[in-house]
């Protein structure tokens, strides 16, 4: 949660509606403390995105603190999103100015979907108001931008001879793939155009046959 401060509430107890406790009652004043950090994180502005999208976490203290403190964060999956700078230290003199932290979305070349990303934030400080207490959490969402696709490569000049002349095609796939996958390639009038060697290509998801699924 949030930090709100101390909270002071009313605890009321009543009787019955008729009878000997009829319009008795009781009340009590009880306080509740609050364990949360004295810092306000906004939510997330921007749109994080694996094309270079980022956003950004506004961050201020509600309490003037008596030491330095250091506010942290971090992201539960650096493959999709990271942190340019983790940390931001507010010193006593200038607590009242507000940070900023800085949020990148990250291109993972796999076909996933677009992915829910966990920001923990942790406090460090001498002074007791700040230090062990609990901090909010964020979430940020970081957009995918991949496809499952073929993309095949030819030269400008699309032409072949009946002396044998003829050209390279290239292929390889849009994405990084979870299994190994096949392409096979052929013609639809072989007496006229044939597929050299190799005819089928396998594109391993770990690149370990030398054939690249990415030109990245």
């Amino acid at each position: 949660e949030d930090f709100d401060g101390d909270t002071a509430v009313s605890l009321g107890v009543s009787g019955a509606a008729s009878g000997d406790y009829a319009q008795i009652s009781a009340t009590r004043s009880i306080q509740n403390l609050d364990d949360d950090a004295p810092i306000r994180v906004g939510n997330l502005q921007g749109v994080l995105n694996e094309d270079g999208g980022r956003g950004m976490l506004t961050v201020e203290l509600l309490l003037e603190p008596s030491a330095a403190v250091t506010v942290s964060m971090s992201s539960n999956d650096t493959g999709e999103a990271s942190l340019a700078v983790a940390d931001v230290v507010f010193a006593p003199a200038a607590w009242t100015q507000v940070k900023t932290l800085w949020i990148d979305g990250e291109d993972d070349f796999v076909v996933d979907g677009d992915q829910r990303v966990e920001i923990a934030i942790g406090v460090n400080s001498t002074d007791a108001a700040f230090q062990g207490k609990a901090t909010p959490t964020r979430y940020a969402e970081n957009r995918d931008n991949d496809v499952a696709a073929l993309l095949v490569g030819f030269p400008d000049q699309r032409v072949t001879f009946e002396n044998g002349t003829g050209f390279n095609v290239t292929v390889r796939l849009g994405s990084e793939p979870g299994a190994a996958v096949v392409v096979h390639i052929g013609s639809d009038a072989p007496t006229e155009v044939s597929v050299g060697s190799p005819a089928s290509l396998t594109f391993e998801a770990d690149n370990s046959n030398g054939k690249l699924w990415s030109s990245a």
